[in-house]
């Protein structure tokens, strides 16, 4: 299956956003979804896990930050390669990370700072954490809880690591 350039949009020879995202959810808030579909499974697994740690590398970095801020407890750490994303620079409403409002409300530096107070790391935002997300940690009395890293492999050892 090869990726999907493009989300699908209503029937209608006008190009507009409203006719396909005024009564059907995003190709993004359907990942999302399933992302959290998954996590609420493993949580109410009879295995019952003590941690749920979500990891969201090779563009799925965006989709692991809106899960993880809706997630709430169930997610005790998450890792978040943004790889400098922002859902401003987006070009086109059938862009498959076409998010309605997401820019509105702070873009992915808004969608991540819903994280605190529970454990993120961020990658690829040059090695630093985006200033609104220190602050919302920071305002909510953890901001040792969010780290800056530099790539996939320093996340994989942070996530593992005892």
């Amino acid at each position: 299956m090869k990726p999907l350039s493009e989300q699908p949009k209503v029937e209608n020879p006008r190009e507009f956003a409203g006719f396909t995202y005024g009564y059907n959810a995003p190709l993004f808030s359907k990942r999302v979804h399933d992302i959290l579909t998954l996590v609420s499974f493993v949580t109410h697994d009879e295995h019952a896990p003590s941690e749920v740690a979500l990891v969201g590398v090779d563009g799925a970095g965006p989709l692991v930050a809106a899960a993880r801020a809706q997630a709430g407890a169930m997610v005790t750490q998450a890792f978040v390669d943004t790889r400098g994303f922002r859902f401003a620079g987006l070009t086109s409403f059938r862009d498959p990370n076409f998010l309605p409002g997401a820019v509105k409300y702070g873009d992915l530096p808004g969608m991540l700072s819903l994280s605190a107070p529970h454990t993120l790391w961020v990658a690829g935002e040059a090695g630093k954490v985006p200033k609104a997300v220190r602050a919302a940690y920071a305002a909510d009395g953890k901001p040792g809880a969010v780290r800056a890293l530099t790539g996939v492999s320093a996340a994989v050892g942070a996530l593992i690591a005892p």
